[in-house]
């Protein structure tokens, strides 16, 4: 593996007007915002996104490890 994912970011907020038209909801319905970071095997940053659900259309499952 010469890459992974560093760590993801939710967040939870009202939809921007053009974030709500894209999603076709309305702008005061939530949407869940997802920021995540990728590095490399030396930890540096290689890559970065943001990206907007409609909250009522989405689910996340987080396994633990441990």
């Amino acid at each position: 593996h010469d890459f992974f994912r560093e760590d993801t970011l939710l967040n939870s907020r009202t939809a921007r007007v053009e974030e709500a038209d894209l999603l076709k909801q309305q702008p005061a319905m939530p949407i869940v915002e997802t920021k995540t970071r990728d590095v490399d095997c030396t930890g540096a940053v290689i890559g970065y996104s943001t990206t907007v659900w409609a909250a009522s259309r989405i689910r996340f499952v987080i396994p633990s490890r441990t």
